[in-house]
């Protein structure tokens, strides 16, 4: 399948998670998953394609507070396996620690997905999805990790707000107008006076 993809100009794709078992070591379950990990990138190498593993917000995944997804790639060669750095599930489980949770993970991120979220307080905290402009990931932050990545490379931006149903008849025109929306909104913070 992966010689497939790359024979089709596929140049990266995304894999699934780890998942924590919850009555087990973190630390003794990450190099469990660094072995298994070790082995795909092997597979990747020998192909000729990138792996990419997402951050997730989560306590069952593992990469939800990046020190672990660093212990995991710590002996990959991220092109083989790389990082696809989530800025809204970045900021949802970091918070204000983010500059040093990219400084950590920084040497395996080979892309970016780009959204939001914030916190609404209307009756238990909640996370929800917003557009690119109004949650709490911000232009200083794409800026801090999408300088320090080789280039080119693949950016990817989700419009999750719009929920994950598929398309109703009548709903593209909304769905295309909300990607130009957050598009535009990424442009500006390549500038380097974008918020």
């Amino acid at each position: 399948m992966l010689k497939s993809l790359r024979d089709s100009g596929v140049t990266h794709y995304r894999t699934g998670y780890y998942r924590y078992d919850k009555g087990k070591s973190r630390l003794d379950q990450v190099r469990q998953f660094a072995e298994d990990a070790k082995r795909l990138a092997a597979l990747n190498q020998q192909v000729g394609i990138v792996g990419v593993y997402q951050n997730h917000a989560g306590d069952q995944y593992l990469g939800n507070v990046i020190w672990d997804l660093a212990m995991l790639m710590e002996r990959i060669d991220p092109a083989a396996l790389g990082v696809a750095l989530d800025l809204r599930h970045l900021r949802a489980e970091i918070g204000v620690s983010w500059r040093a949770m990219i400084d950590l993970i920084q040497p395996h991120v080979v892309t970016v997905f780009a959204k939001n979220a914030t916190w609404t307080n209307e009756g238990k905290p909640q996370l929800v999805n917003v557009p690119l402009a109004e949650g709490m990931a911000d232009g200083a932050m794409f800026r801090t990790i999408w300088k320090k990545i080789a280039h080119p490379a693949p950016l990817s931006v989700h419009v999750e707000y719009l929920g994950q149903n598929p398309l109703a008849v009548g709903e593209t025109d909304a769905m295309v107008a909300a990607c130009r929306r957050d598009v535009a909104v990424l442009r500006s913070w390549t500038q380097s006076d974008g918020k």
